[in-house]
């Protein structure tokens, strides 16, 4: 749990122990903002994360990917220029 919260995937509160309330994260978006450690530690595990995305019709985590791949393309023009 510590490692889980450590990485971001969970965000914990206290009650009567450390772990009583736990909100659970998209882990999609966590993995996305660990990305560049991923790539730094496994270069070939964020490619196994997006093929096995894909597989599953992941539609969030592909979408941001898709996003991100647009934004470093050759400039896409607005609408009306």
């Amino acid at each position: 749990m510590k490692s889980l919260e450590e990485l971001g995937f969970i965000k914990c509160s206290k009650g009567t122990h450390d772990y009583q309330f736990v909100l659970l994260l998209n882990p999609h978006r966590v993995i996305k903002k660990l990305k560049a450690r991923i790539q730094k530690e496994n270069p070939s595990l964020y490619a196994q994360i997006l093929k096995r995305g894909m597989e599953m019709g992941s539609k969030d985590f592909l979408k941001d990917e898709k996003d991100e791949k647009d934004k470093k393309g050759t400039g896409a023009k607005k609408k009306g220029n």
